[in-house]
């Protein structure tokens, strides 16, 4: 009989006895979240923070995560006032690994973080300046909230940097009073700036929160607000859905509407001043809050960002 290492040079003879050698590979099993598969799909939704749990083997997985929108602005009510939208949260498709044996503990838990919608400026409360979105991640991958809306704080002689649209995974739109225009800058890769406002006090108008599709729209003027930014879509819930729009900017002529995505309206205005808060950016898609109405003698809130969403995606095949 010939020797077994002839053919088989690199095994030894207890690899045949133990079972070592030809072993089957156990079989990729995972879940977390809602189950939503398709007949080619198996895919994981995460609306709230989780785990995301492989119970045997590895594969490849597609991760879509999009952080909580940005909260829009709001303002002391007063004619001269504008206030900017909420840019949407962060939004990411990427692939990675995953196995039973990895994660952060090495047991095939992978965390996931849904990230909350920033708070909508109030005034007086917090000085009117609105709040960024959270971060959403799955294990290591992070996608970032959206900016706040640029707020105005108070008198003309305290217009500092809370005009400023703030830094998100899109920013949020500026507020407007003359030369204070300043936009906040998105993400590269996760989203685009907000827009700015338009430096007129007769009147001006204030700018639209970035979206992940596309930068919010700058005002126009004539008292005008610009729009949110458009979102993205993305097909991994086995549909295609837009996320991440930004929040509209307010202006005493015409409110801006959100984006597309789940970005919410500006407060509409009314002749010849607003008194209305900003919409809510939709929860789980990550939208910019729109900006609230600023005028006469009772101002009104900006509207929260929108939650955020993972999702898990694999082949079935």
């Amino acid at each position: 009989m010939p020797e077994i290492k002839r053919y088989f040079a690199s095994t030894q003879v207890s690899d045949w006895t133990s079972g070592s050698f030809g072993a089957a590979t156990s079989a990729f099993s995972a879940s977390g979240g809602s189950d939503n598969s398709t007949p080619t799909n198996y895919i994981y939704i995460f609306n709230s923070s989780a785990n995301f749990t492989v119970a045997s083997g590895s594969g490849k997985v597609d991760i879509l995560a999009v952080g909580g929108g940005g909260g829009g602005g709001a303002a002391p009510g007063t004619s001269y006032h504008t206030t900017a939208g909420g840019g949407g949260g962060g939004m990411l498709e990427t692939t990675i690994d995953v196995s039973s044996d990895g994660g952060p503990a090495g047991n095939g838990v992978y965390p996931v973080v849904i990230g909350g919608g920033g708070a909508g400026g109030g005034y007086p409360s917090g000085l009117a300046v609105a709040a960024k979105g959270t971060v959403s991640s799955f294990d290591k991958i992070d996608a970032i909230g959206g900016g706040y809306g640029g707020s105005y704080i108070g008198t003309p002689s305290n217009h500092g940097p809370t005009l400023m649209g703030g830094a998100g995974g899109s920013g949020g739109g500026g507020a407007n009073y003359r030369t204070y225009v300043n936009k906040g800058t998105g993400v590269t890769g996760q989203g685009n700036p907000g827009g700015n406002g338009n430096p007129s006090n007769s009147p001006g108008g204030s700018g639209g929160g970035g979206g992940a599709g596309a930068a919010g729209s700058d005002s126009p003027g004539g008292g005008n607000g610009g729009a949110g930014g458009a979102g993205d879509a993305s097909p991994y819930s086995g549909a295609s859905v837009v996320y991440a729009g930004g929040g509209g900017g307010w202006g005493p002529s015409s409110a801006g509407a959100g984006g597309p995505g789940g970005g919410g309206a500006a407060g509409n205005p009314s002749s010849p001043y607003a008194e209305m808060g900003g919409t809510d950016g939709t929860a789980n898609r990550g939208g910019g809050g729109g900006a609230g109405g600023a005028g006469g003698t009772i101002p009104d809130g900006g509207g929260s960002g929108g939650s955020g969403i993972v999702i898990v995606r694999w082949s079935k095949s």
